[in-house]
């Protein structure tokens, strides 16, 4: 269940944080515009810490993840858009690039040691919620996983992502709607 509450608002000096991904896909082009839109919303917002990385390796995606204080984050935001391996027999993973994969788990055990932090996972893939469907941690009034595609249901990332899940959904958060508010939204929007 979604805290109803949780927002991106600023709210005095709250240390916020953001990793940003896009992996593997057919058009690197879509992730980047929407990427770069998460971030300008992102740093509206004013989150301390973006780091935006395009199809990573996993040795500097875990790199940058090591870059992340802990002990001084209130809010943090994991996005990744791009393609879950459901087309290698994997859709419990996220294809980084086209060699290496990252699953649910590891990103959980990062976000274990944000233990004070509202925590939000959100994937922007084909049938990404199967992504989700074996996670050992369960979402939480700390932790929520969010995604743009049921199982069996295509992503709309085409063209250049404008009817893209997180192209609705960071547009609501930019006009000041709670996380819970972007996502209904969002989710209507791409019906």
């Amino acid at each position: 269940s979604l805290p109803f509450s949780l927002s991106f608002e600023v709210k005095g000096e709250e240390q916020k944080r953001a990793l940003l991904i896009a992996g593997w896909g057919k058009s690197a082009y879509n992730f980047s515009s929407l990427l770069s839109q998460a971030e300008w919303v992102l740093q509206k917002k004013r989150f301390t810490q973006i780091e935006t990385l395009s199809q990573p390796a996993l040795v500097d995606l875990e790199y940058t993840m090591e870059g992340f204080d802990p002990n001084n984050t209130d809010q943090i935001l994991a996005y990744l858009i791009g393609l879950t391996g459901k087309d290698i027999d994997q859709d419990t993973l996220f294809l980084l690039n086209p060699n290496e994969t990252i699953s649910l788990d590891t990103l959980n055990t990062w976000l274990d040691a944000f233990t004070s932090s509202s925590q939000v996972v959100l994937l922007d893939a084909p049938e990404a919620e199967d992504f989700f469907k074996e996670a050992t941690t369960q979402p939480s009034d700390k932790r929520i996983y969010l995604w743009s595609a049921s199982s069996g249901q295509m992503a709309s990332l085409e063209q250049r992502g404008d009817c893209a899940f997180s192209r609705f959904f960071f547009t609501c958060i930019y006009r000041g709607a709670s996380v819970y508010q972007a996502y209904l939204s969002s989710t209507d929007a791409i019906k």
